[in-house]
């Protein structure tokens, strides 16, 4: 059971469980988080135009399968001219130290003068 005390990535975990479970409240917040997730990154790719685009966090790590189909499913239908693009979707490999080693790259740049 998640209580309120629960660190988000005790959350995840208890959630990630409750998907090889079977839990069906747990699959329907993967679906929820899917699609919604699979709306952002066809509207950041219609921007943006990538050739990468990469899964990681928290929640990714249970289900990067799942939010990369949903993505991949979204590409076809809410991309435009998705039929020429090659957009690989990979989970990231930073995996746990993503954000301190994000921080430590900004800190260092701050420090370097590096805009």
């Amino acid at each position: 059971m998640i209580v309120e005390s629960d660190m988000p990535d005790e959350v995840i975990d208890k959630w990630g469980k409750a998907l090889k479970d079977g839990d069906s409240f747990a699959g329907e917040v993967l679906k929820y988080a899917a699609d919604k997730l699979a709306t952002v990154a066809a509207m950041a790719i219609n921007c943006y135009d990538p050739q990468i685009v990469m899964l990681g966090g928290y929640v990714c790590r249970q289900a990067t399968g799942q939010f990369a189909k949903a993505i991949e499913e979204r590409i076809g239908t809410d991309v435009f001219d998705n039929s020429a693009r090659r957009i690989a979707i990979v989970p990231a490999k930073a995996g746990e130290q993503a954000l301190i080693l994000g921080s430590a790259w900004a800190v260092l740049k701050d420090s370097a003068g590096a805009d």
